[in-house]
């Protein structure tokens, strides 16, 4: 005699299923979004080739592990869109900027800044972190390769956001405040 469907079974796997169709949407605005914005320029040339090979692992992939990679995927793409933002934003700062910032008249906008990188390197250790337990848990030493170098490749992205975040905190303050902390004592 078949099983007789309750009504929490049926809410149960209505949820389920619901929850599964948002992360697919979410994950095909992610990849149509990549696709409408003229790709590498929208997440950035440093962003692209892991997104791309991700998306090409995930479709090699079933199951957990496929949603596990979309949902990486996807934070990555997050990631790169605020760190492309933040590099234009700082190719865009003119040269009264500059020099207001050399006066110490813009550390707290470069201490946001910072605060902000600082946030997406954490996003992006994550990512890194849970590459590697994927990584883990592949047989298809092919997938182990492709994955190995994105995580190798997002790593040196993780240092060179490191550097900016330790560049920007170092120099938020200006050099004639440096100069008056070093000779005067202040702060």
């Amino acid at each position: 005699m078949p099983k007789r469907i309750t009504r929490g079974d049926w809410t149960t796997s209505l949820d389920k299923i619901t929850t599964v169709l948002k992360q697919k949407v979410h994950e095909l605005c992610v990849v149509k979004a990549m696709k409408d914005k003229q790709s590498q320029q929208y997440v950035g040339q440093k962003f692209y080739n892991p997104i791309v090979a991700l998306d090409g692992v995930q479709n090699q992939m079933t199951g957990e592990m496929a949603n596990w990679v979309g949902g990486e995927k996807t934070r990555l793409f997050n990631v790169a869109e605020e760190v492309t933002s933040a590099e234009n934003q700082d190719k865009q700062k003119d040269f009264i900027y500059q020099l207001t910032k050399l006066f110490g008249m813009q550390a707290q906008k470069e201490k946001e800044e910072a605060t902000k990188l600082k946030e997406q390197t954490e996003k992006l250790t994550q990512s890194i972190e849970s590459l590697k337990a994927i990584m883990e848990q592949v047989d298809d030493q092919k997938l182990k390769d492709t994955l190995n170098a994105q995580i190798v490749e997002l790593e040196a992205r993780k240092n060179e956001l490191q550097q900016t975040v330790s560049n920007k905190e170092a120099n938020m303050y200006g050099f004639f405040t440096a100069l008056a902390n070093i000779f005067g004592g202040g702060q």
